[in-house]
């Protein structure tokens, strides 16, 4: 799946990279979900991978459905682990969040001990 979305990604770097504001008002389709299909988080539906292929100018959809279709037989709906998943919704946030700013005041704090934590000798 995440050779799809890659494959995606350059599909629509082909096409000038378009904002997904305009692929949304070209598509039809929401920019969450747009975006949900470049990041290959799940699997995208007949319809998004149809729609990337058609307002990117692709060419035929067939064979991007029939890669799609191979993945679904295999199961290959799996994502990345994050917290987004684990805890679902705004909780998956708020613990990415947490984890993010924990690591942030990890580092700085290590920095600062480097630059100030040693004692002058006099």
């Amino acid at each position: 799946m995440a050779r799809l979305a890659s494959d995606l990604r350059l599909l629509r770097v082909s096409a000038g990279n378009p904002t997904l504001s305009r692929l949304q008002s070209e598509s039809g389709v929401s920019r969450t979900v747009l975006s949900d299909a470049f990041l290959g988080r799940g699997l995208p539906s007949v319809r998004t991978l149809a729609s990337i292929v058609q307002t990117c100018g692709g060419g035929p959809v067939d064979p991007w459905l029939e890669r799609r279709d191979a993945l679904t037989r295999l199961g290959a709906d799996h994502r990345a682990p994050d917290a987004t998943r684990e805890f679902g919704g705004r909780e998956g946030v708020i613990v990415a969040t947490a984890l993010g700013v924990g690591a942030v005041v990890a580092m700085v704090a290590r920095g600062l001990f480097a630059v100030f934590g040693r004692r002058r000798r006099r």
